[in-house]
Protein backbone atom coordinates (compact mmCIF):
# COMPACT_ATOMS: atom_id res chain seq x y z
CA UNK A 1 0.00 0.00 0.00
CA UNK A 2 2.84 2.36 0.97
CA UNK A 3 4.63 1.63 -2.51
CA UNK A 4 0.91 2.59 -3.94
CA UNK A 5 0.79 5.82 -2.18
CA UNK A 6 4.46 6.82 -3.20
CA UNK A 7 3.54 6.24 -7.08
CA UNK A 8 0.53 8.45 -6.65
CA UNK A 9 2.67 10.98 -4.97
CA UNK A 10 5.23 11.30 -7.98
CA UNK A 11 2.12 11.17 -9.88
CA UNK A 12 0.67 14.64 -7.98
CA UNK A 13 2.90 16.55 -9.92
CA UNK A 14 3.27 18.37 -13.51
CA UNK A 15 6.36 19.79 -14.49
CA UNK A 16 8.04 19.52 -11.16
CA UNK A 17 5.53 21.10 -9.24
CA UNK A 18 2.09 19.51 -7.37
CA UNK A 19 -1.42 19.82 -9.29
CA UNK A 20 -3.49 20.54 -7.23
CA UNK A 21 -6.54 19.40 -9.55
CA UNK A 22 -4.88 16.21 -9.55
CA UNK A 23 -4.27 15.92 -5.89
CA UNK A 24 -7.74 16.79 -5.55
CA UNK A 25 -9.14 13.80 -8.29
CA UNK A 26 -6.39 11.17 -6.43
CA UNK A 27 -7.45 12.82 -3.08
CA UNK A 28 -11.45 12.62 -4.03
CA UNK A 29 -10.58 8.72 -4.18
CA UNK A 30 -9.07 7.95 -0.85
CA UNK A 31 -10.80 6.56 2.50
CA UNK A 32 -9.84 8.34 5.72
CA UNK A 33 -6.33 6.39 6.42
CA UNK A 34 -5.21 6.59 2.92
CA UNK A 35 -5.95 10.38 2.97
CA UNK A 36 -3.51 11.03 5.82
CA UNK A 37 -0.79 9.02 4.59
CA UNK A 38 -1.11 10.14 1.13
CA UNK A 39 -1.23 13.83 2.43
CA UNK A 40 2.01 12.99 5.26
CA UNK A 41 4.08 11.60 2.08
CA UNK A 42 2.74 14.59 0.11
CA UNK A 43 4.22 17.03 2.43
CA UNK A 44 7.77 15.01 3.03
CA UNK A 45 8.17 15.07 -0.73
CA UNK A 46 7.72 19.09 -1.07
CA UNK A 47 9.79 19.44 2.30
CA UNK A 48 12.94 17.86 -0.01
CA UNK A 49 11.98 20.41 -2.65
CA UNK A 50 12.51 23.76 -0.19
CA UNK A 51 15.40 25.00 1.22
CA UNK A 52 14.89 26.92 4.15
CA UNK A 53 17.07 29.76 4.96
CA UNK A 54 17.03 31.92 8.67
CA UNK A 55 18.86 34.92 9.29
CA UNK A 56 18.40 38.28 11.58
CA UNK A 57 18.26 40.35 8.38
CA UNK A 58 17.64 40.21 4.76
CA UNK A 59 19.75 38.10 3.18
CA UNK A 60 20.99 40.43 -0.21
CA UNK A 61 20.22 39.31 -3.98
CA UNK A 62 23.71 38.83 -4.59
CA UNK A 63 24.15 36.28 -1.45
CA UNK A 64 20.72 34.66 -2.24
CA UNK A 65 22.32 33.71 -6.05
CA UNK A 66 25.24 32.17 -3.97
CA UNK A 67 22.68 29.97 -2.01
CA UNK A 68 20.66 29.34 -4.38
CA UNK A 69 23.93 28.06 -6.68
CA UNK A 70 24.16 25.41 -3.76
CA UNK A 71 21.22 24.11 -3.67
CA UNK A 72 20.22 24.33 -7.58
CA UNK A 73 16.54 22.98 -8.50
CA UNK A 74 15.18 24.26 -4.95
CA UNK A 75 12.62 26.63 -3.78
CA UNK A 76 14.31 29.19 -1.39
CA UNK A 77 12.52 30.44 1.78
CA UNK A 78 13.69 32.81 3.61
CA UNK A 79 12.68 33.76 7.05
CA UNK A 80 13.76 36.50 9.37
CA UNK A 81 14.57 35.87 12.74
CA UNK A 82 15.36 39.18 14.51
CA UNK A 83 16.01 36.89 17.79
CA UNK A 84 19.06 35.54 16.04
CA UNK A 85 22.20 37.94 16.77
CA UNK A 86 23.82 37.31 13.59
CA UNK A 87 24.37 34.30 11.29
CA UNK A 88 22.54 31.92 9.49
CA UNK A 89 20.68 28.00 9.60
CA UNK A 90 19.96 26.90 6.33
CA UNK A 91 17.78 23.67 6.76
CA UNK A 92 18.24 20.88 3.19
CA UNK A 93 15.06 18.46 3.80
CA UNK A 94 16.97 17.15 7.28
CA UNK A 95 20.11 18.29 7.32
CA UNK A 96 20.61 21.96 9.69
CA UNK A 97 23.88 23.82 8.56
CA UNK A 98 23.81 26.73 11.80
CA UNK A 99 26.17 29.78 12.43
CA UNK A 100 24.84 31.65 15.33
CA UNK A 101 26.70 34.00 17.29
CA UNK A 102 23.76 33.79 19.70
CA UNK A 103 24.40 30.63 20.57
CA UNK A 104 27.91 31.06 21.12
CA UNK A 105 27.16 33.97 23.45
CA UNK A 106 25.37 32.45 25.43
CA UNK A 107 28.04 29.41 26.10
CA UNK A 108 30.26 32.09 26.52
CA UNK A 109 27.91 33.90 29.22
CA UNK A 110 27.34 30.03 31.02
CA UNK A 111 30.90 29.24 31.00
CA UNK A 112 31.62 32.56 32.52
CA UNK A 113 28.90 32.39 35.21
CA UNK A 114 30.48 28.78 36.43
CA UNK A 115 33.45 30.98 37.56
CA UNK A 116 31.24 33.99 39.47
CA UNK A 117 30.96 32.24 42.19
Amino acid sequence: MKNKLRNLVSQSYKDGHLDPELVSMIADHMNRQSLKQYISLLKQEEKKKQVIVTSPKAISSSDQAMLQAQFPDKQMIYVLDPEMINGIQIIDNDREFQINLNKTFHDIISYLSNYDR
